[in-house]
């Protein structure tokens, strides 16, 4: 008797356990499953705002190295090219100097002719010269003429091996035989240490002179070939025996870079 009522309230407890499983189980599972769904979403938020952050920096970093890496790269060819774009521009504008010495040379032989560049220049009271990168070791000798183009600028008054001295035709010390290129008239050019003036000395108070005419260099003497631009006749004033003559000379001294150094003799026939 006692083991039938043991049997029926164990019966009894499992029914009562299994209808309420029954009754509060869903609840149960859906507090579950919200509560993982909230874990869930705080892991998302969390992600959102520390993971994906994260990575976007470590993405623009990586990036952003990229680029500085380009940008000197980048740098390093402007550069390059800033180089060698100065370096043409250089070549051009040298090969632009000398482009019409060079042509003018071609009217000498080339024995004891050189191109030379223009080191350093002095107008002073004391004198008027250039010093020029050719000397002794490039054949030059004392009195060879030097001239742009076809203006006569000077004769070489010291040599050295490297490099030479030049006495312009405005120093005082430098005279040229010379005529003006309209009456034909000759005389003496001399310089008197100014850059914008010489003069033109013993002629014959007889031969017609004018301003504005072209004087030109007559090859007398054994230094200065013929035929080479010295200067313009700036004014003439007549004198019991010889014209008292300004002269403005052709060049501009101070801008020659280059200069053409030869001997008397070197002029083709």
């Amino acid at each position: 008797m006692n083991k039938k009522r043991v049997g029926i309230g164990a019966v009894l407890i499992i029914c009562s356990a299994i209808a309420y499983w029954r009754g509060y189980a869903p609840g149960i599972v859906e507090n579950t499953r919200q509560t993982i769904s909230l874990a869930a979403y705080q892991f998302l938020v969390a992600q959102s705002k520390i993971v994906e952050p994260f990575k976007q920096w470590l993405h623009n970093r990586r990036a952003a190295r990229e680029l500085e890496q380009q940008l000197a790269d980048t740098a390093k060819q402007c550069q390059e090219l800033l180089a060698e774009n100065i370096r043409l521009k250089g070549t051009l504008t040298h090969a632009q100097e000398i482009e019409e010495l060079c042509s003018f040379a071609a009217r000498y032989k080339k024995n004891n002719l050189r191109v030379a560049q223009v080191l350093a220049r002095c107008f002073s009271d004391a004198g008027h010269y250039f010093l020029i990168d050719a000397g002794s070791a490039h054949g030059i000798e004392l009195d060879m003429a030097v001239t742009y183009n076809n203006n006569l600028i000077g004769k070489i008054s010291e040599v050295y091996r490297w490099y030479s001295k030049v006495c312009l035709i405005t120093d005082r010390t430098c005279k040229v035989a010379a005529y003006g290129d309209k009456n034909h008239s000759h005389g003496i050019h001399e310089g008197c240490n100014h850059e914008d003036e010489t003069s033109l000395c013993y002629v014959d108070h007889l031969q017609p002179l004018e301003p504005g005419e072209m004087l030109i260099s007559s090859g007398d003497g054994l230094v200065f070939p013929e035929g080479f631009g010295i200067g313009h006749i700036t004014t003439t004033t007549p004198g019991p025996l010889h014209h008292e003559v300004t002269v403005t000379p052709l060049c501009d001294l101070r801008a020659i870079r280059y200069c053409t150094v030869f001997a008397k003799g070197e002029l083709r026939t």
